[in-house]
């Protein structure tokens, strides 16, 4: 925290390279085809993010979370699927959109998710867009366009969107008014990264430790599906 009081913007901290965190982008089980609620989580290396042991990472789930059931995504799952045991769900890992996301390809990166045909989209991105290549009004159209091409044009489709974690001002304000202008719900998280309790331990990276801990995943799971079972 500063010293007047506001919450430090961590992103220049978030040494996690936004290159190669997976090997593929979209995440889904065909046997669930038939599933509903359909859920489509779309975000970066929180929500998943493959072995860097390079960095001292091993998991295969959201970064830094210490398993695979402690993650947001997982802990989102389990929270549904209590509720509604025929639940089916997708999993888009975007960092590569956030790399290019004024012109991104969605064809060549997302095209296997282009059928889910999701009841609702789940959205926790934006870390990875550098400060200097951000615009506000760009990525509220493109976040749009994105979420048009992952729902199929459906306008039934509900969007849940989750502020910038590291605290971003700039980049929290657009997504607050990206859900302003579409009618999305917005779900502020952005607190969480000035309590160390939120983040990650026993890391030795310094990107790494800026990422959600279990607690953290917690908390951030607990907010989603609040927003959820509003709208679902």
């Amino acid at each position: 925290m500063t010293e007047n009081g506001k919450v430090e913007n961590f992103e220049s901290k978030n040494t996690v390279k936004s290159e190669n965190q997976v090997s593929e982008y979209v995440f889904r089980n065909d046997d669930d085809m038939n599933g509903t609620p359909r859920i489509l989580f779309l975000g970066n290396s929180i929500t998943r993010h493959e072995p860097a042991p390079e960095i001292g990472w091993y998991g295969d789930w959201g970064m830094a979370a210490s398993s695979a059931e402690k993650d947001y995504v997982h802990l989102c799952k389990n929270a549904i699927l209590e509720n509604y045991p025929n639940a089916a769900f997708c999993m888009v890992q975007g960092s590569v959109w956030e790399r290019s996301y004024r012109g991104c390809d969605f064809d060549e990166y997302f095209k296997d998710a282009k059928d889910f045909n999701p009841d609702v989209i789940i959205c926790l991105i934006s870390e990875n867009i550098t400060n200097e290549d951000f615009d506000a009004d760009v990525f509220i159209e493109q976040f749009h366009n994105l979420h048009n091409y992952l729902s199929g044009n459906n306008k039934n489709t509900k969007i849940i969107v989750a502020s910038n974690f590291f605290n971003n001002e700039a980049k929290s304000e657009a997504i607050e008014a990206y859900a302003e202008k579409y009618n999305a719900s917005f779900v502020y998280v952005s607190d969480l990264i000035k309590d160390k309790e939120n983040l990650a331990k026993g890391y030795k990276h310094e990107g790494i430790k800026i990422h959600p801990g279990d607690k953290g995943m917690e908390v951030i799971a607990s907010r989603i599906m609040k927003e959820f079972f509003k709208i679902i």
